[in-house]
């Protein structure tokens, strides 16, 4: 869940991962609602520390955001000209807390902060003289940064 000061938009990931001692190592992927509707694939580190069950941890992610606008945002982004997305970064950071049983299954908390970029390229075309003309474009980069509150279930 993603909260600015406009509206509270959801996030659905879902990441696999190794664990050795109090390291953890994954990846994941998702769907993101926040600003324009992407798909992040990232890679997932984590350090715990304490060997208990219960267990502060810190995290980070990164990686690749791609463009999955809905059928609103596309014609929105693409009404007047010739237009394209390409794929930006995704990074999240923060602070958790896991409550474990003796089987490992738990919840896992969240406080981060996160920031997803995607680049739109928009071509200009000029018509000098009909039927010749001429096309240049330029690049548009969104850049959408958050505070996040997550909760997460590890079976």
């Amino acid at each position: 869940m993603a909260i600015n000061n406009e509206e509270v938009s959801g996030q659905v990931i879902l990441n696999a991962g190794v664990s050795y001692k109090k390291l953890m190592l994954g990846v994941g992927s998702g769907i993101d609602w926040y600003g324009l509707r992407s798909v992040p694939i990232f890679v997932e580190g984590r350090f715990n520390f304490s060997g208990k069950l219960d267990k502060v941890f810190i995290y980070t992610k990164l990686g690749v955001n791609l463009n999955k606008l809905t059928a609103k945002q596309q014609y929105e982004q693409t009404e007047y000209t010739s237009t394209g997305f390409a794929r930006g970064i995704y990074t999240d950071f923060g602070l958790g807390y896991s409550l474990y049983n003796s089987h490992l299954r738990g919840v896992q908390f969240g406080l981060g902060y996160s920031v997803k970029t995607l680049k739109q390229y928009v071509a200009d075309i000029i018509y000098p003289t009909y039927p010749i003309y001429n096309q240049t474009g330029h690049y548009y980069t969104y850049t959408f940064n958050r505070y996040m509150v997550s909760v997460g279930y590890r079976f």
